[in-house]
């Protein structure tokens, strides 16, 4: 019975969602920061049925509001193919609205960043919708060979000057292009299917042996033709489309990292206060790559800058200082300035302290150290910058040799323990601080020693 209302109330919170993504579409002027922060979270949900009505309550404003716009561009600009389909997904449904020059510029400008990627889904669906302002025509015409083959895609039977220009197109990819979507037309273009078998090129012929339907009667005369292809390559893609030679078994895979993300992100948003505790069995596999990939699907924000800033941190421990401290700025930089969440800030105290501390260049600038309230932040980290405040405290301003040396042990003692019991990332940044404080005591004792010889 416990099991029923635990699915019952799952099923109730789903549909919540969705009913949420709905409204986002039903509001009548630019999302405000809280409607955009909800998007942000619908878009990334694990059920299909909530994230699918996000996409189309994005694609449809997308048009005419420009907070709909920034974020389908965040989608479509992530390193994470899953949430680039999803804004592949909005993109497709984008229509022009009360501002069709902007949307223009919009699609125009994601043409150019698709071509430059080589992300041909994208450039698809960026085609598509390009199509209505330009079209086939201006786009068959387009210098890019991977503008043209995309957009032979949506060219019909019945342009049949379109399509022969297209068969003899000098680019191979435009003719492969051409080639693979003739099973998708209501009939054969068999002018340009003549043009396509007599091409130069193997690769062309083969896939066009591989799109023909060998059930269409049409289609006949043209494998029967492939069949007897000087080219090998030919020959045996005229064979797997009779007999489905190239069709991959299933095979039982095991959890999928996309599968691996989501529970990594289900377990970040239930803890969003403590979100290092959540993830430290990737801190300390360093995965960086992970890590990064979590920050994509983050439904909060906050959360994903935090994975952000932490994705940069994880080489930490194995880079030279100069490097670890550029890396601290730059992990310092992908967290806001203030956030609600005290994960979040506390991570962002704790890495300002740290910066500070491991910039010391003289022993003047070590005992000037002192952490304010503010970079004081609960965590394992907090005994750490205790000990370094209260060895700075100890050491005056009338430190001697003897008075650095035994800074200088209480330094190694604190090493080991750090080693020994903090977890990431705060092993590597108290690490560092230690071994930058460590190298300025040595110098000033180098120092104290180079007067008592003269």
């Amino acid at each position: 019975m416990q099991e029923h209302v635990g699915l019952a109330e799952h099923v109730e919170a789903l549909e919540a969602l969705h009913q949420q993504a709905q409204g986002l579409e039903a509001v009548r002027r630019e999302w405000d920061p809280s409607e955009r922060l909800l998007a942000h979270r619908l878009l990334r949900e694990s059920s299909a049925r909530v994230w699918q009505a996000a996409c189309a309550a994005l694609g449809r404003r997308a048009g005419w509001d420009g907070q709909a716009r920034e974020e389908l561009v965040a989608l479509l600009a992530s390193p994470s193919w899953e949430m680039r389909l999803r804004g592949v997904r909005a993109l497709h449904l984008v229509a022009p609205g009360d501002s069709p020059e902007e949307l223009k510029r919009f699609l125009e400008e994601r043409l150019e960043e698709a071509v430059g990627s080589g992300d041909v889904v994208l450039l698809d669906a960026v085609v598509r919708g390009l199509i209505v302002f330009h079209g086939k025509t201006s786009l068959i015409h387009d210098p890019r060979d991977l503008v043209r083959a995309a957009a032979v895609v949506y060219l019909e039977g019945q342009e049949e000057s379109l399509l022969e220009q297209a068969a003899r197109d000098p680019s191979v990819r435009v003719r492969v292009a051409l080639a693979s979507t003739l099973a998708d037309r209501d009939s054969i273009p068999l002018s340009a299917t003549w043009i396509l078998l007599a091409d130069s090129e193997p690769v062309v012929r083969s896939t066009l042996a591989e799109a023909l339907n060998p059930q269409d009667p049409a289609a006949l005369p043209f494998l029967e033709a492939l069949r007897q292809d000087p080219e090998p390559l030919v020959r045996e893609a005229v064979l797997a489309n009779a007999d489905s030679l190239r069709t991959v078994p299933d095979v039982p895979w095991v959890q999928s990292p996309l599968a691996r993300m989501a529970e990594l992100e289900q377990a970040l948003d239930a803890h969003p206060d403590q979100p290092l505790e959540a993830l430290r069995e990737v801190l300390e596999m360093q995965d960086a790559a992970g890590l990064a990939e979590l920050a994509e699907v983050a439904r909060d924000p906050d959360l994903a800058d935090l994975c952000r800033a932490l994705s940069v941190l994880t080489p930490l421990g194995r880079l030279l200082p100069a490097h670890a401290r550029t890396c601290m700025l730059e992990a310092l930089g992908h967290l806001p300035a203030w956030s609600p969440l005290a994960g979040v800030r506390q991570l962002r105290a704790l890495l300002i302290a740290c910066v500070r501390a491991a910039e010391v260049e003289s022993v003047e600038d070590l005992l000037a150290w002192e952490p304010g309230e503010e970079e004081m932040p609960d965590g394992p980290a907090t005994e750490v910058l205790r000990r370094l405040a209260g060895i700075s405290a100890r050491l005056g301003d009338q430190a001697c040799c003897a008075h650095l040396a035994e800074a200088q042990a209480e330094l190694d003692e604190l090493r080991f323990g750090v080693e020994r019991d903090l977890p990431e990332p705060e092993r590597a940044l108290s690490c560092l601080v230690i071994q930058a404080w460590t190298e300025t005591l040595q110098q000033g004792i180098d120092g104290w020693m180079r007067g008592a010889e003269s």
